[in-house]
């Protein structure tokens, strides 16, 4: 049908419609009288039978039926509007009224054309009114939308609206969040004022699964959800820290304060011993194993879906094993265009700062242990009272501020929506000479093509760039911060930044001076990545959608390091410059098919789908020392004059996977839902490429049975069981092939250099798998105003992937094999509710996980150590029947207080001291006591970094303009190994500490928790209980307190909404844990958890915010 007119020809017809009807009129009249003759040849009279069809399909068929053609202005009219029509032998005129009933459009005939038309006689009207609850509350903020249009109100804040030009004949939509939505005709009326009802709230609220959505009711798998607003009140640049206390059976665990670091996040206690234990990150349908999401900004994030059984996250099959969370970024919706300014000042510091000793108190220490040849100095140390001592806490910390902006634009029409935002972010660091900033920027579009094609693009851009040396690591910089002198010679802190601080008196590590290291030392890293994800989705026949998804990620990062000569042991090598980077480049392909159909009670959604993807990573680095001009440092390396050899390396990884689903659901009472996934990855044995990961789970909704319903108690109540099987497939690439390594090989006594087998092949090498089981329990009470989610699950993690020994005449030692099993079982309880629902809201959600983890079976030997820190080594054990994480060594029983204790008492290697460290005798050759305390024997299990439960609890009120929220996480039973102990609060030369050195063992102050001065024992080198502290906690993780400025007086300067805030993070923590912070743990592994040395302190800080709306 192509007979439309332009848009300009319409507008001129317009006038004519309005202001010429006589002579329209005649104009008709004259026109039928010249088409008389014609009349026998126009049919008026017509038969047509349309069901959902387009406008343009009905009216194509009349003009094939007759000789009418139609004339209209396409830009007005909608012709894909779907209608249903039925017409046997009826007159073309009852037929267009039918069609075009209920809209703003009539018709006009003028002889063989029939001009469509804007309506202009139809009467528009004000409406207004008032939307108030049950209790008669007012309710500001309730959407009001003229069906079918974009035009809209919203409520003021007296619930108060209204809306000018409506339609006689059209329908206002009311919802808001929370209460049902209603949908109102406007005929006859002038004002409509509206009574919301509440929903049954949650469980119609619609998750994120693997491959698709769901509502929370129709769950069988345990799923937590986390949403945006709980999100946005944490003030941090990562995701990972957002997430804490947020989700049951979640831990986030922080490895470093410094700018730019990520938390650890574990679900349900880990599943690998030498694998990794990072989850499964799916961000807008793009799988990533592990990660610390640096990249992402929490302001872009809409929601993010825990799947934490195996029955959620089997559909990811070999990668599903440590849990899966789905993370969905913020899409745009119909209506109008909505511009959002998120701003924030923050100002941080030291979460807690430690007593250290001044300057008398040093040179009491001195006077003690120093010889007499240096002790001089300090035969009087209240001599020292008048001179300066310094704290260098107060020197190396500072008070940092952190910027963060965030702009984002959203808005669409029917057919299409967007969603785009640039974010900046910019932290100072606790400790001089640490910062952090980032940009992201992100664009996604959501159009629908025509009825049944629709497409997607979703492009995300970040650079970050992190500034600052470490703390930890190389020099220990945090602990020499506490254990440095507290006195300069020849100047002070700021004008003399010499290498040590009194070369006189000793050049060794405690002398050095924290602050030259923090800032002289040259430490830049940057990071970009691209990610862009795209679909397109066509949906050809009712109830079938065909999906095909591509996607690529390009990442790369850069190191690059100098340490002058002047500066530790830049010294040694006259300046040190270290130069790696690396790239990673992944693509993703997938095709899915989802199938969905109803036949009375019966409900039934199938999915099936491939996906490939594949991940290349290229990294070098270089060296070079020796720097006869130091002022460019790395920025120019080849000023060095010893060059170390350049180390380059590629490699590249696969996977591809065959999948499907089904869901099942009768009458909403019983759910099932079965799913399988075939993977074959090439990081494993030719003889065991492809696995396969099936799950299965049924859910009773009781709550829609007749018996529950009359008990009146329950508006909700669902029973769930699940299993499944997942895998693990985090092994290094290439590991069951035979690999080279180089070696230096003399021929004719010339060096040459060669190849040589590096490591043992292994085909049969193959993923973990995770065997998991779930009951659980859901429960709603008062419409589902409080909820309680229960569930225990147990996993037994198989075929884990160790180093099993070999025989010696294989050329090697051992080689990576499926040989161990670990077991992990818990409970875990999330209980949320809106207590107050009138002018006062007050919601509040509370979740607690007891996880245990035990270790089953390992290779040939039965226990093997891990983790060294300091001076300590094999501080951790891992053995059968033992839990993960077990702390391993001697047990501290006290001081020696006197002779006969010192005799008599069991020692280590059958020698005491009075005022020495005593150690408690646990067993000997014979399973008792024998006096002596040995390694053998007397080492036990002391302590354990995993907590016998953890969780949060969150609380958000509001009240007119206000709202405030707080939250709180904890764990409990979790021990913490201070490995800084041992430096801090022992007494040395040279050295400073805390102030529990002057709490030290004396005659005159017989003390059972440390030991005389100059006295190390066994210490210095093993490992003991001493060392090990309760890492309870109990912290106020974010409080935040808000204020909405009137609506009013806001849209008077073209601003929607303002909200201003003030939040605070990390201010308060009850602990007994004598260090900087309980939360704490130098390594991400599940092996040694709860490990503290040299970290950089995490901070504590008080934001001001400023929401805006346009």
């Amino acid at each position: 049908m192509k007979n439309y007119l332009s848009k300009d020809y319409f507008d001129l017809m317009k006038p004519l419609l309005r202001k010429m009807k006589i002579t329209l009129l005649v104009f008709l009249i004259f026109s039928s009288s010249l088409y008389a003759i014609n009349a026998r040849s126009q049919v008026d009279k017509i038969n047509i039978a349309f069901k959902n069809a387009p406008v343009k399909e009905v009216l194509d068929a009349i003009e094939t039926q007759t000789d009418y053609l139609f004339v209209y202005d396409k830009e007005e009219i909608n012709l894909d509007r779907k209608i249903n029509i039925h017409a046997s032998n009826r007159l073309i005129d009852e037929v267009l009224i039918d069609i075009f009933e209920n809209t703003n459009f009539t018709f006009k005939k003028l002889g063989t054309s029939i001009i469509l038309m804007p309506d202009f006689a139809q009467q528009q009207k004000t409406i207004s009114g008032k939307v108030t609850d049950l209790n008669n509350v007012p309710l500001p903020g309730v959407t009001i939308i003229v069906k079918g249009t974009t035009q809209g109100a919203i409520t003021d804040t007296k619930g108060n609206y209204s809306l000018v030009n409506v339609p006689t004949n059209s329908i206002l939509v009311f919802s808001f969040i929370g209460m049902k939505p209603q949908e109102i005709s406007v005929a006859g009326k002038a004002s409509i004022d509206v009574i919301m009802e509440e929903s049954a709230i949650g469980i119609e609220e619609v998750v994120a699964i693997g491959y698709g959505t769901i509502k929370k009711r129709d769950l069988t798998g345990s799923v937590t959800s986390v949403k945006a607003d709980n999100i946005e009140k944490i003030n941090t640049a990562s995701l990972n820290d957002a997430l804490q206390g947020l989700a049951a059976g979640v831990q986030v665990t922080s490895q470093s304060g410094q700018p730019g670091e990520a938390s650890n996040i574990i679900i349900r206690g880990g599943s690998s011993i030498s694998a990794s234990n990072e989850p499964l990150y799916v961000i807008d349908g793009f799988p990533q194993l592990g990660g610390d999401n640096m990249d992402l900004n929490p302001q872009d994030i809409e929601s993010v879906e825990v799947l934490k059984d195996a029955s959620a996250g089997a559909i990811y099959g070999a990668r599903a094993s440590n849990g899966v969370i789905i993370i969905t970024t913020k899409s745009g919706k119909k209506g109008t265009l909505n511009i959002t300014y998120n701003g924030k000042c923050t100002v941080s510091n030291i979460i807690k700062k430690l007593e250290t000793v001044d300057i008398v108190e040093y040179a009491t220490i001195q006077k003690e242990l120093a010889s007499e040849e240096d002790a001089w100095q300090f035969e009087n140390p209240e001599t020292w009272a008048d001179s300066t001592s310094i704290d260098w806490q107060d020197a190396a910390y500072r008070k940092a501020v952190i910027q963060t902006h965030n702009l984002q634009i959203n808005g669409g029409s029917e057919r299409t929506q967007y969603s785009s935002s640039v974010g900046y972010f910019k932290q100072e660091g606790i400790a001089e000479g640490s910062e952090y900033y980032r940009v992201n920027a992100r664009l996604k579009i959501d159009s629908k093509l025509n009825d049944k094609l629709k497409a997607g693009t979703n492009l995300s851009y970040s650079f970050d760039e992190r500034d600052g040396a470490s703390l930890s690591g190389e020099a220990d910089i945090g602990r020499f911060i506490l254990i440095a002198r507290p006195y300069i010679v020849g100047g002070n802190i700021g004008e003399d930044l010499g290498d040590y601080l009194d070369p006189e008196v000793g050049t060794g590590a405690e002398s050095t001076n924290p602050l030259k290291w923090l800032t002289e030392k040259q430490a830049l890293k940057n990071s970009a990545s691209i990610r862009t994800t795209n679909y397109l989705e066509y949906r050809p026949v009712k109830g079938l959608t065909l999906r095909a998804n591509g996607a690529m990620a390009y990442s790369s990062t850069k190191n690059k390091s100098y340490l002058p000569s002047d500066v530790g042991y830049g010294r040694n090598y006259n300046g040190i410059a270290q130069i790696s980077q690396n790239q990673r480049i992944a693509w993703l392909y997938e095709n899915t098919a989802d199938y969905k159909l109803t036949i009375g009670k019966h409900k039934v959604q199938g999915l099936g789908g491939f996906s490939a993807q594949s991940t290349v990573y290229e990294s070098m680095s270089m060296k070079s020392t020796n720097f006869p001009i130091e002022n460019l440092g790395a920025d120019n390396i080849g000023l060095g004059t010893t060059p170390s050899t350049p180390v380059s390396g590629k490699w590249k990884s696969t996977i591809a996977s065959f999948f499907g689903r089904v869901n099942y659901n009768y009458a909403d009472r019983y759910l099932l839902t079965a799913s399988v996934r075939a993977d074959g990855s090439s990081n494993f044995g030719i003889n065991n490429k492809w696995g396969t990961f099936p799950s299965g789970a049924f859910a009773w909704r009781a709550s829609e049975e007749e018996f529950i319903k009359a008990l009146n108690i329950f508006s909700n109540l669902k029973f769930r069981l699940s299993y499944g099987i997942t895998g693990n497939n985090s092994i290094g690439n290439y590991a069951s092939m035979l690999q080279f390594a180089t070696a230096n090989i003399s021929i004719n006594s010339t060096q040459n250099l060669g190849l040589i087998p590096g490591t043992m092949a292994n085909e049969d090498l193959k993923w973990e798998q995770n065997e998991q089981a779930d009951v659980g329990i859901d429960i709603g009470f008062f419409n589902n105003r409080l909820n309680i989610t229960a569930d225990y699950y147990h996993k037994k993690s198989i075929d884990l992937l160790l180093n099993a020994p070999v025989p010696y005449y294989s050329g090697f030692s051992s080689y990576t094999t499926n040989v161990g099993d670990i077991e992990s079982y818990g409970y875990e309880f999330d209980i949320n509710g809106v207590i107050l629902n009138g002018k006062l809201k007050w919601t509040s959600s509370f979740n607690i996980s007891f996880p245990s983890t035990k270790v089953l079976r390992l290779s040939d030997a039965d226990y093997f150590f891990t983790g060294s820190y300091g001076h300590k080594s094999s501080v951790f054990i891992v053995r059968e029947g033992d839990p993960l994480g077990s702390m391993y060594g001697y047990v501290y029983d006290g001081v020696n207080q006197n002779e006969d204790e010192a005799t008599n008492l069991p020692q280590f290697d059958g020698s005491g001291v009075v005022g020495g460290p005593r150690y408690k005798d646990v067993s000997g050759p014979d399973g008792v006591p024998d006096g002596v305390i040995d390694s053998e024997y007397d080492r036990t299990i002391i302590g354990n970094g995993i907590p016998d439960w953890f969780g949060g609890f969150t609380n958000q009120f509001s009240y007119k303009n206000f709202d405030f929220s707080f939250v709180f996480s904890f764990r409990y039973g979790n021990d913490v190994f201070n490995a800084n102990k041992n430096f801090l609060w022992t007494a040395g030369i040279n050295k400073g500490g805390v102030k529990q050195i002057m709490d030290a063992w004396t005659p005159e102050n017989p003390t059972n928790e440390l030991w005389a001065w100059g006295i190390s024992g066994i210490e210095y080198n093993n490992v003991s209980s001493w060392l090990v502290e309760d890492g309870s906690f109990l912290r106020l993780q974010n409080v935040t307190i808000g204020y909405n400025l009137s609506k009013s007086v806001m849209r008077k300067v073209g601003i929607k909404k303002c909200r201003v805030f003030l939040s605070g993070d990390k201010l308060l923590t009850f602990s007994k844990y004598s260090g900087y912070d309980p939360e704490v743990s130098v390594s991400s592994s599940m092996l040694t958890p709860g490990v503290d040395f040299s970290n950089y302190p995490h901070a504590k800080s008080v934001t001001f915010g400023i929401n805006l709306t346009f």
